[in-house]
């Protein structure tokens, strides 16, 4: 009985051929195809035949030892491609050969087809439109700086993280500027390590610059101005209202407050109300309120 648990009956002729082998050499390794026949079929004494329907299986000869296991497959040729496989796995130089080309293939990924991909995806993928225009030209010209190189950078592979600091190091420009860029570039080596076409993000090994967070400015007196003249468009369901429906003072009172002062509110707010409280009738009375109109008036 074999270690599959299956008579070396079924083997017929087979079985006597690879006992000789393993009395002749110990040291062997070896896959064969043959056929499991069931009771009924006409060439049940023939291991060896491929064109009956049954069941075909494989015959494992490794480090003295021999196991059956099924192939799965009703198909003597696709029995053979498996045995061919399994051998293959078991030699450690065509393991080595299949590793090297692995990695080679992942080498032949250019970066401009990487960068069409990417793009292509964040269309697909329905980003923004502002969002998207952003990765186009911080990816173009990486691009750029890569071909431009004494000897051009070609493949996705090649951009290493020594590689990739350098190209970091030429962007000019404000700490968040440079700090945005440097992000773009992460993501998109997160979608290049998703596709299968590098294994690590050079990107992400590289320090980013602190963003600054700019002082946020006031509205000048012109854009103020055209801001509450849009406030008489913005709720435009009822023509016949125009700019007198409830949404549209309530946004020209929000407005009207935000430009007050707010720190001489406590001391200027009509008597009796809060800034908190005058906010919020601000907001429930669309900017209708009498006490409001101290404050309204002077913004």
């Amino acid at each position: 009985m074999s270690s599959a648990g299956i008579s070396t009956q079924h083997l017929g002729n087979f079985a006597l051929d690879s006992g000789a082998e393993r009395a002749s050499d110990t040291t062997l390794t070896t896959v064969k195809v043959y056929t499991r026949h069931n009771r009924n079929c006409p060439k049940l004494d023939r291991s060896d035949w491929a064109r009956c329907n049954c069941m075909k299986w494989l015959y494992i000869y490794r480090d003295g030892k021999y196991k059956l296991v099924s192939a799965k497959t009703r198909s003597w040729e696709k029995a053979r491609q498996k045995a061919s496989e399994l051998r293959d796995s078991f030699d450690p130089v065509k393991q080595l050969q299949r590793q090297l080309e692995a990695k080679a293939q992942k080498r032949q990924v250019e970066l401009a087809a990487a960068v069409e991909n990417f793009l292509q995806e964040t269309a697909r993928l329905n980003l923004a439109e502002a969002t998207r225009a952003k990765y186009t030209p911080t990816l173009n010209r990486l691009s750029e700086w890569c071909a431009a190189q004494h000897e051009p950078i070609t493949f996705l592979a090649q951009l290493d993280v020594a590689t990739l600091r350098r190209w970091i190091q030429t962007r000019v420009g404000e700490p968040t500027t440079r700090h945005n860029q440097h992000q773009r570039v992460i993501t998109f080596f997160f979608f290049c390590i998703e596709q299968g076409w590098v294994t690590e993000n050079p990107a992400k090994k590289i320090k980013k610059v602190t963003a600054e967070q700019d002082e946020t400015l006031p509205f000048t007196r012109e854009q103020f101005d055209a801001l509450i003249e849009a406030t008489h468009f913005y709720d435009s369901r009822d023509p016949k209202k125009a700019s007198d429906t409830v949404n549209s003072r309530r946004a020209r009172a929000y407005l009207k407050l935000l430009r007050w002062e707010w720190p001489a509110w406590p001391q200027q707010a009509p008597e009796g109300h809060s800034r908190q409280q005058v906010l919020r009738a601000a907001l429930r009375d669309g900017g209708s309120t009498p006490s409001l109109a101290p404050i309204l008036s002077m913004a």
